[in-house]
């Protein structure tokens, strides 16, 4: 099977009906058929960590031990199913040799529910966002009344 990463929509489709291919690790979801989870949807819109300029590392590309967001990166997308149904899909994606990209998605079932899947929370500080996660969020709500609701009177700011 073809790598179905190289498929999936960046930003300026943010809008889009359509079938959507998703490959996907999540093997609980009933609809996710040989990795892949197909689904009709409005793709809402996408953000990632990739990087313009490879940090100084040593060789071509960055080893396991140091951080590149030319060599490795995050990428997160949303998709509505229909209302209070959502598709959240997370790519870790690669292109070192030997590394192979990591994808899975989580369902969501309120607006809120899909901040919520986004906001990091730990010990050492206050709740968060992620860049990729929050451009991911500011680019859905253009596209979506009931999460552009949710994301403007957010408790995580």
């Amino acid at each position: 099977m073809n790598d179905l990463t190289l498929e999936l929509p960046n930003g300026d489709r943010s809008g889009e009906d359509a079938t959507w291919r998703l490959p996907t690790s999540s093997v609980e979801d009933r609809q996710v058929r040989d990795g892949v989870l197909v689904l009709d949807a409005r793709f809402l819109g996408m953000g990632s960590s990739r990087r313009l300029h490879h940090i100084n590392h040593a060789g071509v590309y960055a080893t396991t031990e140091e951080r590149c967001g030319v060599c490795r990166w995050f990428e997160t997308r949303i998709f509505r199913i229909q209302r209070n149904e959502y598709v959240l899909h997370h790519a870790g994606r690669t292109i070192v040799p030997g590394e192979s990209n990591y994808v899975r998605h989580d369902r969501a079932f309120s607006p809120t529910e899909v901040i919520e899947l986004y906001t990091i929370r730990n010990r050492d500080r206050d709740p968060f966002l992620t860049r990729p996660a929050a451009r991911a969020l500011a680019q859905a709500v253009g596209h979506d009344d009931d999460l552009r609701d949710a994301y403007e009177n957010r408790a995580v700011l």
